[in-house]
């Protein structure tokens, strides 16, 4: 029985995608749960407990996404680099892509979460709120461009 893998790609290639799909769309739905459930109860949480709340979520929160973001970033760039039986469209654009989302995660959401430690401001969510539809959008075409490179 012959494996669905193309002339020319590897095993590891293959795997690589299949990493990096795994990664990608564990993101999505991370940051979609985020979108639309989590983010939004950040404005019921209680005035007296935010404080302690959010700390607690920024540590939280790191342990369930860096076992997504880094992969993700790490094969993004294994393909580029490595992978040839691959679009490089995709592969260029994924890329940007990532690194688009990890220059927005730094400028806007880990701000924001460094500033909300501080107490609920209404302001702060709600910017919080509306610059992470860029990151969900982002990691949502990134989703099907992952997808997209496992059967080019």
């Amino acid at each position: 029985h012959s494996t669905p893998i193309s002339a020319g790609e590897t095993m590891s290639d293959q795997f690589v995608l299949l990493v990096h799909a795994g990664a990608t769309l564990y993101m999505v739905g991370i940051i979609w749960f985020v979108q639309v459930v989590h983010y939004p109860l950040f404005s019921v949480i209680g005035e007296g407990q935010y404080s302690d709340y959010q700390k607690s979520h920024i540590t939280r929160t790191g342990w369930i996404v860096f076992p997504g973001m880094i992969p993700e970033l790490i094969c993004a760039v294994w393909i580029v680099l490595y992978v040839e039986d691959v679009s490089r469209y995709l592969a260029y654009v994924g890329l940007i892509l990532v690194v688009l989302l990890w220059g927005l995660t730094g400028v806007f959401s880990v701000p924001a979460h460094s500033r909300l430690t501080e107490g609920f401001d209404y302001s702060i969510w709600k910017k919080l709120v509306l610059t992470n539809w860029s990151r969900t959008i982002v990691w949502s075409v990134r989703g099907c461009i992952s997808l997209l490179m496992l059967v080019d």
